[in-house]
């Protein structure tokens, strides 16, 4: 039997991006039906900040999923969701003494736990929802789109930028080691053809990628302080 070379876009891996979209993540759910969702992250920072989101989040209305039409809007509903209800977990409506919550509402818990299962993930914030779904590029027309200077997020918890950074360098690796992920493939066809030349030019480049994600991951004490990550966020 021929050998039949994988493809990364059969495992929902981008040969671009990596395990980040091809395309930038949608900033909103284009059906109007979703506005309760998108109006409470228009203010969602302020809304947390005046322990408003509990409040917010009893009164939305429990909204199915029938009308999400693409991946792409899956995972910016399970992205947003996600906010929401960790928000909702840990965000106190304004009472000193009031705990973190142990149940979530149906507007929250109904269609999040269904937007997981479509994605087949578990209904709990992950890299996903903060980093894989939640950037934007700030210049299009910049020599390098993905580069973590030309990067922004979509959604943070704090608003702060030691917040946006930590999620931002992780979106930057990930975009970077997509050379590596090709080259992985590469270097698979090159064993079972024999070529040693092909798979040696493929462990150079695997080596480069993780060189590159090593120099970004270096930058993250650049504008993440450990004392406000750990303390504040």
């Amino acid at each position: 039997m021929a050998y039949a070379p994988l493809r990364l876009e059969d495992y929902d891996i981008s040969p671009t991006h990596g395990f980040l979209p091809s395309e930038p993540p949608l900033r909103r759910l284009p059906d109007p039906y979703y506005a309760p969702w998108e109006d409470v992250m228009d203010r969602f920072n302020q809304y947390l900040l005046a322990h408003h989101i509990r409040r917010l989040v009893r009164k939305m209305p429990v909204l199915g999923t029938d009308k999400l039409a693409t991946q792409a809007e899956y995972r910016r509903a399970f992205s947003i969701l996600s906010f929401m209800a960790h928000a909702f977990v840990w965000g106190r409506n304004g009472a000193i003494s009031e705990p973190a919550a142990e149940f979530l509402p149906a507007s929250i818990s109904v269609p999040w736990v269904a937007v997981a299962e479509f994605l087949q993930l578990n209904p709990v914030i992950c890299c996903a929802a903060v980093c894989h779904w939640n950037w934007q590029v700030l210049d299009e027309e910049a020599a390098d789109l993905m580069d973590i200077d030309n990067l922004g997020t979509i959604h943070t918890f704090s608003g702060s930028l030691d917040e946006s950074w930590f999620y931002l360098v992780t979106t930057a690796i990930e975009a970077k080691c997509a050379r590596g992920l090709n080259a992985i493939l590469a270097a698979t066809v090159g064993a079972e053809q024999d070529d040693i030349q092909q798979v040696t030019l493929a462990l150079h480049q695997i080596a480069y990628s993780l060189g590159e994600a090593n120099e970004i991951l270096e930058r993250m004490y650049e504008r993440c302080d450990p004392y406000v990550f750990y303390w504040k966020i």
